[in-house]
């Protein structure tokens, strides 16, 4: 396949497409235990481990809100979604890495 038919590559199709990661399913297998967010795999961007060998999912909030968006919450919503639906009282939370919009 030659640069120009590859749609990973930037070119005359439009801007670099990037195949999906898989951060879900790699921090499961790390983690069983660990709290990951239902429908904002989107917005999911690593994990964190914790001293005592614990995960915490990372997500970008940014690309969170975006998720909640398309799946036609309007923007107050999709925040008070984040902010207050959410949050859990499990010792290793997810994390929200607070990304400019």
């Amino acid at each position: 396949m030659s640069d120009r038919d590859n749609p990973h590559k930037r070119g005359a199709r439009g801007p670099r497409v990037s195949p999906p990661t898989p951060w879900a399913e790699h921090l499961r297998k790390l983690d069983p235990t660990i709290v990951l967010y239902d429908g904002l795999d989107d917005g999911l961007i690593g994990g964190m481990k914790h001293e005592d060998g614990e995960f915490s999912a990372v997500y970008s909030r940014k690309r969170c809100l975006d998720a909640l968006r398309r799946q036609g919450m309007s923007m107050n919503e999709a925040i008070f979604h984040l902010d207050t639906v959410l949050p859990t009282d499990d010792p290793h939370p997810p994390l929200m890495v607070l990304d400019t919009y």
